[in-house]
């Protein structure tokens, strides 16, 4: 359950742009604890920023690849326990044939689409490091206990 959490969370921003931006406006955070935060956070959400607007270009605001896209970064084999990667993999791949098949019907005369989609994984994956990384260096007693939940972390104890 907290593998899915932690996978859901940078899905979830992916399942924002789908809801976001129909009529082609720039995505706007309006995370004003980032704003305000440090130069980290402030670099984090330019980052986050091009980011979106490259998947925007990249997907062409078509909400069918998004959830595809969605759907191939929740079914990541690299992030499951050893006994359930054959499984995972095997669900990854049939995704991957359905987004295949889509852009072969809906923009047959685009070859480079799905090798600049499946760089898009790989950023947010960048993005969802970094992410994590920031949220690791937060002192845990600042954390909503849900965060800290998810990600594992408690506050250390000084009792034996």
């Amino acid at each position: 359950m907290k593998l899915l959490l932690k996978q859901g969370r940078v899905t979830s921003w992916l399942r924002c742009l789908s809801q976001v931006n129909k009529e082609g406006r720039d995505h706007q955070v309006s995370a004003m604890s980032f704003s305000l935060g440090s130069p980290d956070s402030q670099r984090f959400i330019q980052q986050y920023q091009l980011f979106v607007r490259a998947l925007l270009r990249s997907t062409r605001r078509d909400n069918v690849l998004l959830m595809l896209l969605i759907v191939m970064t929740v079914f990541s084999p690299d992030r499951v326990r050893p006994a359930t990667i054959p499984s995972i993999t095997h669900i990854q791949e049939e995704y991957a044939g359905v987004l295949r098949e889509y852009l072969a019907v809906r923009y047959p005369s685009e070859s480079l689409m799905l090798p600049h989609l499946l760089q898009r994984l790989c950023d947010i994956r960048d993005l969802n490091e970094k992410h994590t990384s920031m949220l690791l260096n937060m002192k845990l007693d600042e954390l909503e206990p849900l965060i800290a939940e998810i990600f594992d972390l408690s506050p250390v104890s000084s009792c034996p």
